[in-house]
């Protein structure tokens, strides 16, 4: 069974502002970059590799990214990996890889203008304390498990038995 799995998260900073274009069917389409470092140490002596990755972003969520995010900012990243390839116009044929962006989770909640961090923090603290869950013990909101008792084991699932 041939089988491939082509997916990949990142959260980075932008290294340059998001692009907002459209396609001549109205679709619109955000490019911007994502810049990731990795250090790493040999001996005493410390490394550091930055990594830029080029970003696309299609239709209604290229609108909102281009809206909320700006160069600098940090985002998550989520989608797949492509191989772009053109020929420029001496005949010579080039390719980079990019992310075709799925999702950029948080996109929209930046601040608006005017508010501060304790405004916008409290907001989403009261947001979450309106959504009910289930608690290990049967009573209702707060964190799953988080008081009221031990977990309850995950019920095994039930399979048909095999004809």
């Amino acid at each position: 069974m041939a089988t491939t799995f082509n997916k990949i998260i990142v959260v980075g900073h932008l290294s340059r502002e998001p692009e907002l274009r459209y396609t001549q069917t109205g679709m619109a389409v955000t490019t911007f970059g994502v810049a990731t470092n990795h250090r790493y140490k040999t001996g005493d002596t410390v490394h550091e590799e930055t990594c830029f990755l080029d970003v696309v972003v299609f239709g209604r969520q290229a609108e909102t990214v281009s809206d909320y995010l700006h160069k600098g900012n940090q985002a998550l990243v989520e989608g797949r990996m492509r191989q772009h390839t053109w020929e420029v116009a001496d005949g010579q044929k080039r390719s980079k890889h990019e992310i075709l962006v799925e999702r950029v989770p948080g996109a929209q909640a930046t601040l608006t203008s005017g508010e501060t961090d304790e405004e916008a923090s409290d907001e989403a603290s009261d947001e979450e304390e309106d959504i009910p869950f289930e608690r290990a013990d049967g009573d209702e909101g707060g964190t799953p498990g988080a008081t009221g008792g031990p977990r309850k084991p995950l019920a095994k699932p039930r399979r048909a038995p095999l004809a």
